[in-house]
């Protein structure tokens, strides 16, 4: 697999399909690539996001498309922008079709209970097919469908190559980035480990980031009503030592780069990754 002129192509030098899209602006470079965001299509099969990628009434499109069976389908060159953030934010930086790649999973992500069965549209799944899990976003367990291996493993390939090529700082959920709701990956994606993979970190290793957010209380608890344990700086450098949903447990840095004794949770939108801590 490589990438020429912002294309994918196979070893041979074959170009993977490329399907014209409406829904991006053809002059419109990125600002910068910092992201590579990762979605779900919600459908359940690939011509009918293909086809929705097509029509203008969409006014949405990845930059590519992996099926199930690992295919691979791209409608806008790397460098150009694609309209898959939507309304979006992260760090420094709104607005994130502007600043990242989007890859688009073909994935019914949510599914219902229907007799007996789970669903998605006409589309039943088997229960080895579905995770019983909550959304970081929500508080009700629901049925998701599991992304194969075969796909997996596509995105592994595809992300190292975009890794090596455009050098993004951080792999994101478009639930990470949106500003309206989005659900997708969701919680049957694992992102955490996916993102190790792609980007070349360690499991235990851990990250100096920069704090985003104006007098950003840190709390007691990964919650909104939890006690402020004291106020963080715009601008100042932390590292995440836990995780919980969309909840980081930080410590500060010192300018002197050693590590303060304030710590606190804060949402994780705020951070920017900057560096591996010494």
């Amino acid at each position: 697999m490589q990438i020429i002129d912002h294309r994918l192509y196979d070893n041979s030098g074959a170009p993977y399909p490329f399907i014209k899209s409406p829904n991006y602006p053809r002059n419109s470079r990125l600002t910068a690539c910092d992201y590579l965001v990762i979605h779900h299509t919600t459908g359940t099969n690939p011509a009918q996001t293909i086809n929705w990628f097509q029509s203008p009434k969409a006014m949405a499109v990845a930059h590519l498309l992996i099926t199930r069976q690992g295919e691979i389908f791209q409608f806008v060159p790397f460098n150009t922008v694609a309209w898959h953030s939507g309304y979006s934010q992260w760090a420094d930086r709104t607005g994130l079709n502007r600043y990242s790649i989007g890859i688009e999973l073909d994935n019914a992500g949510r599914l219902v209970r229907q007799g007996g069965q789970w669903k998605r549209l006409s589309s039943t799944f088997s229960d080895d097919q579905v995770l019983k899990a909550t959304h970081k976003l929500q508080t009700i367990e629901m049925g998701w469908e599991k992304y194969p291996q075969a796909q997996l493993d596509a995105l592994r390939e595809v992300g190292k190559l975009l890794k090596a090529t455009y050098n993004f700082i951080d792999v994101l959920g478009h639930d990470d980035v949106s500003l309206s709701g989005k659900l997708d990956p969701g919680p049957a994606f694992d992102l955490i480990g996916l993102r190790n993979e792609i980007m070349g970190f360690q499991g235990d290793q851990h990250f100096v980031f920069k704090n985003f957010k104006s007098a950003n209380y840190l709390r007691k608890e990964p919650k909104e009503r939890s006690a402020a344990m004291g106020k963080i700086a715009c601008g100042r450098e932390v590292v995440v030592l836990d995780c919980y949903r969309n909840w980081v447990q930080v410590q500060q840095v010192l300018p002197d780069n050693t590590l303060g004794s304030f710590v606190g949770w804060m949402p994780e939108r705020f951070l920017k990754r900057l560096r591996a801590l010494a």
